[in-house]
Parts: C-alpha cells; sequence; structure tokens
C-alpha cells in the first residue's frame, strides 16, 4: 500500500479575506499560488521532508532496539527465574549470575 501524506491546507487568505482552498506543497505551509513555488520556500520544504524522513528512521530503529533490549531482559530472567522487572536484572549482576551458574 502506497503511503499517503496528510492533505494540509494552504495557510493564506484570498483578497476578500477567505482562506485559499488549495492543498499546500508538500514541507510547506502554502500553495504555490502564495509563494510555495519560489526556491527558497521550496528548498525550506524539501528540507522539511527529509528531516522528517530521517526523524522516522531513528525512531524505528530506536523502537527496534528497545524491543530487542526487552526481549533479551525477558530471556535472560527467564533463564535467572526472576520478573522481568526485577531490579537485580542490571548486566554485571546478571553477567555475575550466569557465570556462577554456568560454572556449576
Amino acid at each position: 500500500m502506497a503511503r499517503v501524506r496528510p492533505a494540509r491546507r494552504c495557510s493564506a487568505r484570498r483578497h476578500c479575506g477567505l482562506p485559499c482552498h488549495a492543498y499546500a506543497i508538500a514541507g510547506g505551509s502554502v500553495c504555490r499560488m502564495h509563494g510555495g513555488g519560489s526556491p527558497a520556500v521550496r528548498a525550506a520544504a524539501k528540507r522539511r521532508v527529509e528531516e522528517g524522513r530521517v526523524i522516522a528512521r531513528v525512531n524505528r530503529v530506536l523502537l527496534q532496539e528497545a524491543e530487542r533490549r526487552a526481549a533479551e531482559r525477558a530471556a535472560v530472567s527467564a533463564v535467572l527465574g526472576l520478573p522481568p522487572d526485577h531490579p537485580d536484572l542490571g548486566w554485571h549482576w546478571t553477567l555475575q549470575q550466569l557465570t556462577a551458574r554456568r560454572s556449576r
């Protein structure tokens, strides 16, 4: 399924005072008739779109990392017989317990 960007309306006003009903350019707040076609506005809009993509990618990576850590914590807690939110599941303590169990 194709990604659809949210439709944003132009924030400018027409001569009669009513709002413009055109769609704003991607990453911008005005349509091309109200200044969205100028090079400076287009460059800023392009930069905002790219920043949004980078932020979305970073958020996905951080979420995956958090899920991986939660899975690791659950696995270690299962081996040690402790609940996953146990305060003694710090990594130094956990490594000591695992090596102690391995040497038994």
